[in-house]
């Protein structure tokens, strides 16, 4: 069992192997503040990544029809080797949700629309932190 830190609404982690990166899904909560701006705090997160995350590089970033900030990137995970990070990122009733999925870059084909069809199903105000 995980324990996730406070904020992590929700963890799913492929059952793991030893020799790879276990693909995973996590729905985070922040409460912001109420005058945030989705882009500010998007591009706070970019800043953030970069400092966290070994040779992170931002791949694309966009603003999608419905108001989400999706990005994809890249970085390094030691000991498993390339990992491609997909993300997508609102805000609803002052609270800001991100939805991050993880997969050794070998495997994001075969799971990208898997990820783009749990970002697609979740709707915000569910799932608190």
């Amino acid at each position: 069992m995980i324990n996730p830190r406070p904020g992590v609404a929700l963890v799913a982690v492929e059952p793991s192997g030893e020799l790879y990166f276990s693909a995973n899904i996590v729905v985070t909560t922040d409460a912001l503040p109420t005058a945030t701006e989705l882009e500010r705090w998007q591009d706070d997160s970019d800043g953030e990544l970069e400092l966290r995350l070994p040779d992170y590089v931002l791949l694309d970033r966009e603003t999608t029809a419905d108001g989400r900030v999706r990005r994809l990137a890249h970085y390094e995970q030691p000991d498993c080797g390339p990992v491609t990070m997909e993300q997508w990122a609102w805000l609803y009733d002052g609270i800001g949700y991100t939805i991050t999925a993880s997969v050794a870059t070998p495997a994001y084909d075969g799971l990208a629309d898997v990820f783009a069809r749990v970002a697609e199903g979740f709707t915000p105000g569910e799932v608190r932190a």
